[in-house]
């Protein structure tokens, strides 16, 4: 996947979800589809940064190690 409007980061992640339900409007919403795209950026301490690949906006800072990926994020969005 492309990493879009982050120049600096190194690994882009594509999600496609085919059902989705999220808390991140007032009320529940169900989605028939979604697919979002990301931009990360790993940093030699083991840090990473996540950020929204279309805006370049940040989504959260976390960790990278032997292949896999964490990140927090200050967003309130619950996905089931």
């Amino acid at each position: 996947s492309t990493t879009g409007s982050c120049a600096g980061c190194d690994l882009g992640l594509a999600v496609d979800a085919t059902t989705a339900t999220s808390t991140c409007v007032q009320d529940l919403q169900e989605l028939d589809s979604f697919s979002v795209g990301y931009a990360i950026k790993r940093n030699g301490d083991q840090t990473a940064n996540w950020f929204f690949a279309s805006s370049g906006n940040v989504l959260g800072t976390g960790y990278h190690a032997e292949g896999g990926l964490n990140y927090l994020t200050e967003g309130t969005c619950v996905w089931f």
